[in-house]
């Protein structure tokens, strides 16, 4: 079912939308490239919902199954990958509610940085560990769009009209969404530059293997009782 790097290869000039139909159609092995496309988007997507790391690689994970299962039901109204996006900020949310039931209040927000991207970092000595737990601490400043905005337009680049698509939100919402985090994360945070935010939030390697081989465990077991139509329509 999963792909080699041969064929990872060969199918990697096909859209999103290509590879699909092509899922739609038996492929399902393709169903991988889909993944390693947008892992990066979608875990950050994700984690600006739920603080913990363990929690939102959870959550993306069932939100994948979704997604694999609603396919052949996705309308081209808008790109795959905005169409994905709604569905893993969705299932993040059912996620956390569901955790929260059974420990307590659950903290929401992301470590994330400023909307500045010039700057020096906080403290060029700083530990790793100490810098996510200052942005982590920042974002809780932030309501829970504005946390999602900041994650989607700041930190992976997205449009502002990307944005408002991939949060359900019109593009006037996300404007004033940022504009009133913007000065809560400066204050907070005094100018980190954006680079060193990504590469803390990076998803590559070994994590994102071990996501799509748990998805793939979960698809080639024919798990039952996933709905068809995803939270994304």
């Amino acid at each position: 079912m999963r792909l080699g790097p041969v064929r990872i290869q060969q199918l990697a000039p096909l859209s999103d939308e290509e590879i699909a139909a092509r899922v739609v159609a038996g492929d399902a092995g393709a169903f991988e490239l889909l993944m390693r496309r947008h892992n990066q988007l979608l875990i950050r997507t994700a984690r600006s919902i739920l603080s913990d790391e363990t929690d939102a690689e959870d959550a993306l994970q069932e939100a994948y199954i979704r997604i694999y299962a609603g396919l052949d039901g996705f309308e081209e109204k808008s790109k795959l990958k905005t169409w994905m996006t709604r569905i893993v900020f969705n299932e993040s949310i059912r996620f956390r509610e569901r955790r929260s039931s059974t420990r307590g209040r659950e903290r929401s927000g992301l470590p994330l940085t400023s909307y500045d991207s010039g700057g020096e970092p906080l403290e060029p000595a700083m530990s790793s560990s100490k810098r996510m737990q200052m942005y982590d601490e920042a974002m809780e400043l932030l309501s829970e769009r504005e946390r999602s905005v900041v994650m989607l337009r700041v930190i992976q680049g997205l449009s502002t009209r990307e944005t408002a698509a991939s949060l359900g939100m019109s593009e006037s919402n996300v404007k004033i969404s940022f504009f009133r985090a913007k000065p809560k994360l400066a204050c907070a945070l005094k100018g980190t530059g954006l680079k060193e935010v990504r590469q803390e939030l990076s998803f590559d390697g070994q994590r994102c293997d071990r996501l799509v081989a748990a998805v793939f465990r979960q698809l080639e077991s024919g798990l039952e009782g996933v709905s068809a139509t995803p939270s994304g329509h």
